[in-house]
């Protein structure tokens, strides 16, 4: 038996396939849930402006010009194994003529058709010398679905025709003339199908539809906004960390896919099968926040191979430790606990039983404190005095700042440093650092224009935001939310243009200086004191929140009036901010210190593979791990004298072992400093103390600003009050962007220039709807912060109508103010291919990669570039080529 279809029609000036690569998504969810294939025949007739498109009629009133032809090309397919239809626009008015069709005639006119999906239709005049009229109203299941902002479509327009159904159901959207994709919809349009199919094997057809089947998901069984960002977000970081191992079955809602479970190495007397085992993950709606992934384990080995009992312990192992952080994503944690399970020895605490006589059970009295942990020693490191410990330190923070100054010279020289790649955008993240109430709240309210803290119940909060007060652990979950930050200077191509250079575009708007905006993501985490290392105030949890960073922000109460427990002093200077950095340097370095010395026998008998794995916990690369050793290696050589120092890891002190901790942090999270409260009288010295002083304490850049008044103005914009007249009160957040420019200067992206013309700089139309509906872009109140600051708003905002507007929609002469519109940041190192995957991942691009041709600089003659072509300021402006158009044209 030939497979089931659903026959997809196309919409006027398009043609069958330009429409199925926009339908991607919905595509492979809809073929993968109900064994479905989809096609997409071309209307007859060529465009009258573009013969490469196509259109199904032209229509004079009543009159449809080409109707017959148009139905001619439906009457050839295999009707037999067509089950539904999806229309879009001029395609879904067609649907809805087929519809008739069928109701009158169901022999003639697909016969086991079970659904009729309209998107974007419309009501119109009945064809002249149509057999049918709309007096009788259409049974068949339909999916009815609009934009409120659709001009070309009218909502009036698609709801009149939804009323030519029985029971219609719907789904309205907030964009505009488009088909809608996003993980919830998706959600949608299954739920409606599944409906559908049952009804259509039950017999019940359209007159039995019941509204209140639940053919909708309810919002509270789908992934929110935030939610689905935190679970792509961890995929693609699994994606990076693990590019072999990781296979993705689905990624949009449910989220599933498959790691492959790894050994550090081969060895034997472990709990490693004789075979290969796969973990099939998949996320639940409420997951990081309220739940834990599902987790199945796969493997070809019987009983013998791989005992049961070590299944359930792998199993029980892995759910402990993704339940003891609830709350964030878990799996990098869950996959480490059991990949050390699986390290340890066979004979682990799981096999005592089953070696004890008659199944007597072993006391748990007779166990040793290291029996309960395979890998626990008091083996560590040989002891090392205070002095030698603080000199191993200090030597590892200047390995780093080497590397970080070599990485800064090769970006700057085109050369490949290959820190950290990967094929999608780089979900960029700082991370907010400080003791409690240095401010960091405020900073980060400011920055973000008062994103809604994490978890905070609805309408608690008149703003949102992060807390503040002036005590310890106001903030107690991390708050998340988009920050806007001025690019580098000259990393733009209309940067080297000067003062003279005309109007480009920016999705996120430019800042006073004219530097594009562009997003980032800002974790303000829970509160630090001193012993957080070893699990004081909310240490452990700070410390995990930290690792999806890529560099950190460190925000100084440089005033002074503040304890280390962040308790106020009445403004009395009572701390040196220098002591404040080194002790919250120091808990970052003793915390992963912790974490290697405590697996130190195992690690001194397997040697450097297993060192190197202990760090491949944190958020990063096996490359830019195996680049901090290389590093090390090489100083220890020129400084010390001491060949291949990883070759002899059981002569290790701790000293050795905090230079290498000290570097790897260092170059893992490298700081910038907020230097907060600078209007308070007492924290001018100790800011020029700081400066003097820099680099220190693994910080390298500090920017002197007063978080409080620069959040008020944000505040006053947003609520849309800008008459206040003690000025000192309300500064616009100069100090905020630069602090978050120069942070992001200490690991910077290589910023690329998607276009689809290299002449006119022109977007690709599929990246409009990104440019009016992307979750970073600013607010209403945002863009009057950007505009009272002396910025210029985004390109897709219309004032007037106070929403983003695409381009095709926009009536004015603003056409300038497109080109060169959208920019995706990528990791050093990333090539050609990795933005074409960045955008086929986005679903901006389809089919394969053909060529492509990039330029540096504005008027700069394009040349061809290949796949692995290394990116740079010498090839930022990119044209790529495939096999499949994917303008978005309806």
């Amino acid at each position: 038996t030939m497979k089931k279809r659903v026959l997809v029609l196309h919409g006027n000036r398009q043609t069958g396939q330009l429409l199925l690569s926009r339908l991607e998504r919905i595509r492979k969810r809809i073929s993968r849930e109900f064994d479905v294939e989809f096609i997409a025949p071309d209307a007859p007739f060529p465009h009258p402006e573009d013969g490469n498109l196509r259109t199904w009629w032209n229509r004079v009133d009543n009159e449809y010009q080409g109707l017959d032809q148009s139905l001619k090309i439906l009457e050839e397919t295999e009707q037999d194994n067509v089950v539904g239809i999806f229309g879009f626009s001029q395609g879904a008015r067609f649907a809805h003529l087929v519809a008739m069709l069928h109701a009158d005639n169901p022999q003639k006119w697909f016969p086991n058709l079970a659904f009729c999906i309209v998107v974007a239709g419309y009501d119109a005049p009945i064809p002249d010398g149509f057999p049918l009229t709309e007096t009788n109203r259409i049974k068949l299941p339909s999916f009815h679905v609009w934009g409120r902002g659709d001009k070309l479509v009218t909502p009036d327009q698609s709801q009149r025709l939804s009323k030519h159904y029985i029971e219609p159901q719907t789904m309205i959207h907030d964009g505009n003339h488009y088909v809608p994709s996003k993980a919830p919809q998706i959600q949608n349009y299954i739920d409606f199908i599944r409906h559908a199919f049952d009804a259509a094997k039950n017999g019940q057809g359209g007159d039995d539809q019941n509204t209140e089947s639940g053919l909708t998901v309810e919002e509270s069984q789908l992934p929110d906004e935030e939610t689905t960002a935190m679970q792509e977000e961890e995929i693609e970081a699994l994606q990076a960390i693990f590019p072999d191992e990781v296979d993705i079955k689905s990624s949009s809602f449910p989220i599933r896919y498959h790691m492959k479970l790894l050994p550090s190495e081969e060895e034997e007397g472990t709990n490693w099968p004789k075979h290969p085992l796969t973990l099939d993950i998949a996320y639940p709606f409420d997951y990081p926040l309220e739940s834990i992934p599902e987790f199945k384990l796969i493997h070809e080995n019987n009983v013998y191979e791989f005992p049961s009992n070590r299944v359930v312990k792998l199993m029980q192992i892995l759910k402990d430790t993704v339940a003891e952080e609830i709350g964030m994503p878990s799996v990098l944690s869950g996959v480490y606990a059991a990949r050390d399970y699986l390290d340890s020895p066979a004979t682990d605490l799981d096999e005592v039983p089953t070696q004890a006589a008659e199944n007597e059970e072993v006391p748990a009295s007779a166990l040793s404190e290291n029996d309960s942990d395979p890998e626990a020693s008091s083996a560590g490191p040989r002891r090392a005095s205070h002095e030698d410990i603080q000199k191993g330190i200090q030597e590892g923070l200047d390995i780093a700042e080497q590397l970080l100054m070599s990485d800064e010279r090769n970006a700057q020289s085109e050369e490949d440093i290959s820190m950290d790649k990967g094929g999608a955008f780089w979900n960029y993240t700082i991370g907010l650092v400080g003791k409690p109430s240095a401010g960091k709240s405020t900073f980060f309210n400011a920055a973000s224009a008062f994103s809604k803290q994490r978890g905070a119940t609805e309408g608690a909060s008149e703003w949102g935001g992060a807390s503040m007060a002036a005590h310890p652990f106001t903030t107690i979950d991390p708050n998340i939310g988009y920050c806007l930050v001025p690019t580098p200077k000259r990393s733009c191509p209309e940067d080297e243009m000067g003062a003279s250079k005309p109007a480009f575009g920016s999705t996120h708007g430019r800042d006073p200086n004219g530097q594009r905006l562009i997003p980032i993501l800002l974790k303000d985490v829970a509160g630090l004191v001193p012993g957080a290392y070893k699990g004081h105030g909310k240490g452990n949890r700070f410390l995990n929140d930290l690792c999806d960073a890529t560099v950190l922000i460190h925000v100084v109460d440089a005033s002074g009036t503040a304890d280390a427990q962040g308790n106020t002093t009445g403004g009395t200077a009572m701390t040196n901010p220098l002591d404040d950095m080194q002790w919250i340097r120091s808990e970052l370095v003793e915390w992963v210190f912790g974490n290697v010395i405590s697996k130190w026998d195992t690690i001194s008998r397997k040697g450097r593979k297993k060192l190197s794995g202990m760090f491949s916990g944190y958020g990063q690369t096996q490359a830019l791990t195996e680049r901090i050793f290389v590093a090390l290696e090489k100083y220890m050589e020129e400084r010390h004298s001491l060949e291949r120092v990883f070759d002899s890891l059981a002569e290790w002190d701790e000293a050795d072992v905090h230079r290498l901790v000290s570097l790897f942090l260092g170059v893992r999270f490298p700081i910038a400093l907020a230097l907060n409260k600078y209007d308070l009288p007492t924290s001018q010295n100790h800011v020029r103390e700081i400066e003097e002083a820099l680099p220190v304490h693994g910080a390298h850049v500090g920017t002197p600003l007063t978080a409080r008044s620069e959040m008020n103005f944000v505040k006053e914009h947003l609520m849309g009050k800008t008459t206040n007249n003690n000025k000192n009160e309300s500064k616009a957040p100069f100090g905020v962007w630069q602090c978050l420019g120069s942070a992001v200067k200490l690991r910077e992206p290589v910023l690329v220039f998607p276009v689809s013309d290299m002449k006119t700089y022109a977007p690709l139309a599929s990246l409009n709807e990104r440019a009016v509906g992307h979750p970073s872009l600013p607010s209403v109140g945002m863009i009057r912060c950007i505009s009272g600051s002396g910025g210029v708003s985004p390109s897709c905002w219309n004032a007037s109508q106070q929403i983003y507007v695409p381009p095709s929609n926009k009536h004015d002469d603003k056409g300038s103010e497109v080109q060169l519109r959208d920019v995706i940041p990528m990791k050093q190192g990333s090539t050609v291919a990795d933005v074409f995957m960045a955008l086929k991942n986005a679903g901006a691009v389809s089919g394969e990669f053909v060529r492509a041709e990039a330029a540096g600089n504005i008027g700069e003659n394009p040349k061809p570039v290949p796949k692995n072509a290394i990116l740079g300021k010498h090839n930022r402006i990119l044209k790529i080529m495939t096999n499949k158009r994917t303008t978005w044209q309806s």
